[in-house]
């Protein structure tokens, strides 16, 4: 579960140890910025990339009264598994999304067997935080935990979705043939104020999206995510992804299937809230 980006930072559990394991008693805070491996950013959009993401919007929810703005209120039930380093399995668990378009978001780990403790992280932008096992856990800066999160949540689920394609914010560009993906599939970047740049690949044949890698700043380094969703199927109208996988630094890190989307009218306040000390 350290793979949400915000578990690289130190705010969670340490890599791999065990529930028991002390935490250390500082935590770091980024403090050295480096290029973005995905390269600097024009200050317009290039209209061949809009037309992708044009697209994009409409095969993910031509067919839905509303469109995609049903979206911005959501629910996602997976079950799947977390790969640890120092773990010669991995472990299986069920994990939870609840979030509301742009800012708030609650994502819980629940693991089978009470392999770890329950492991829940909220957002609220610009803050971010985490409890284990029901205790809240120290920030060094509750900022770039926020931020950290941020950027995972919008790779792995705002961007299925199709709500970053349509924020009057974003900037696209870069259209490019990708080479590595079967079947065929086209790539441009995405730029979303105060996060890394997105490289974003889509299906040529359903327009759909179907990869996303960027490179987040994790105690001073950047580290090359890559989260792909695949086998889109209805759900609520919306064409949607069934798998979600996660790798960070070339690693397997999460394997998920999705059991259930759902899109509320609203949620709980109490869920994005700071956790009580």
């Amino acid at each position: 579960m350290r793979y949400f980006s915000l578990f690289a930072l130190g705010v969670a559990v340490i890599v791999g140890c065990a529930p028991n394991k002390e935490m250390p008693e500082t935590l770091p805070t980024i403090t050295i910025e480096t290029p973005d491996p995905n390269g600097t950013p024009p200050a317009t959009s290039e209209p061949a990339a809009k037309a992708i993401i044009e697209r994009a919007v409409k095969a993910i929810g031509e067919n839905v009264p509303g469109g995609i703005a049903r979206t911005k209120v959501c629910t996602c039930i997976l079950k799947g598994k977390v790969f640890l380093p120092n773990e010669a399995l991995p472990l299986e668990a069920t994990r939870r999304f609840d979030a509301v378009w742009p800012d708030k978001a609650h994502v819980a780990y629940i693991y089978k067997d009470n392999k770890l403790p329950d492991q829940i992280l909220r957002l609220q932008r610009p803050l971010g935080w985490m409890t284990v096992g029901g205790k809240s856990q120290p920030t060094a800066n509750a900022a770039d935990a926020g931020k950290l999160l941020f950027t995972d949540i919008v790779a792995q689920y705002w961007v299925p979705l199709g709500q970053v394609f349509t924020d009057a914010r974003v900037i696209v560009y870069d259209v490019q043939k990708v080479a590595d993906i079967e079947p065929r599939a086209t790539s441009i970047k995405i730029v979303f104020p105060e996060l890394p740049v997105y490289l974003v690949a889509f299906d040529d044949a359903s327009g759909l999206p179907v990869r996303v890698e960027c490179h987040p700043m994790l105690g001073g380094q950047r580290v090359r995510e890559v989260f792909t969703m695949t086998g889109h199927r209805p759900a609520g109208g919306f064409m949607l992804p069934t798998v979600m996988k996660y790798t960070q630094r070339s690693r397997e890190a999460e394997e998920w299937t999705v059991e259930k989307w759902e899109f509320p009218e609203k949620h709980d306040e109490a869920l994005f809230a700071a956790p009580k000390e």
